[in-house]
């Protein structure tokens, strides 16, 4: 039977790289280095080598702008790190994901024992569940019609001959307009603009199904241009996006 190990929860990102840096895992490189291909070099060699998660300070737009908004990198590079951003006790990832597995295709228990040790999935199947908050930390900025500017973040550009700059770890949150349910992924997302971005999403994809949805239903919002719809246009409805 496996059981979710204990964790130790980060309130922030603050609090995690507050921990890692304490412990040496962490380092800060103050001098400017360009979004345009330099960081994803320097990134990609220290995750080589199993080196420590990265802050870059001073992040150069490629046309030479300072970013005011700092960069951290390579932070999920080592097992450790994942763990740790877990709140898992080092080698606690394989019971985590155990505890996952059986938490997407659960057994009924066999006897009255086994149902009794189940209780701490179904304890973690209701924390899964979203929650609704009144001024959720993640909106304490929000930007809106022409405040909209995604020239200020800093935004890379990874490989040369790639459709970019690229946003690559973006939370795209989409809700079904049939059955509410919410998903939350991470899809790359392509900078068009200073208030746009495109996304794709392989068809398998929590996302993709709500936009399928969305199609059937014609649930669609206004375009500044005269084109198709576009996929994410079709999500902009059920689809908000902040910057905290």
């Amino acid at each position: 039977m496996t059981s979710f190990p204990a964790t130790r929860c980060f309130t922030c990102l603050q609090s995690f790289l507050v921990e890692l840096e304490t412990q040496g895992d962490l380092r800060r490189i103050s001098r400017p280095v360009s979004l345009a291909h330099e960081m994803t070099e320097i990134h990609r060699r220290v995750l080589a080598a199993g080196g420590p998660a990265l802050v870059f300070e001073n992040p150069l737009h490629a046309d030479g702008r300072r970013s005011q908004i700092p960069v951290v990198a390579n932070l999920f590079g080592t097992r450790r790190r994942i763990e740790m951003g877990f709140g898992l006790p080092e080698g606690g990832i394989g019971d985590l994901a155990a505890g996952l597995a059986e938490l997407r295709s659960p057994s009924p228990p066999a006897s009255l024992r086994e149902a009794f040790s189940k209780l701490p999935h179904v304890t973690a199947a209701l924390n899964m569940r979203s929650k609704h908050v009144s001024r959720p930390a993640a909106q304490q900025q929000v930007f809106t019609g022409n405040e909209i500017n995604l020239d200020m973040l800093p935004i890379q550009t990874c490989w040369p001959g790639e459709p970019a700059p690229l946003v690559t770890w973006p939370m795209v949150i989409t809700a079904s307009p049939d059955f509410g349910d919410v998903n939350v992924g991470i899809y790359r997302m392509q900078k068009l603009g200073r208030d746009r971005l495109i996304v794709r999403w392989l068809a398998h994809r929590g996302a993709r199904s709500t936009i399928e949805c969305g199609r059937r239903r014609a649930v669609t919002c206004p375009s500044r241009s005269r084109s198709e719809p576009t996929l994410l246009q079709y999500s902009r409805r059920s689809c908000r996006c902040h910057r905290g």
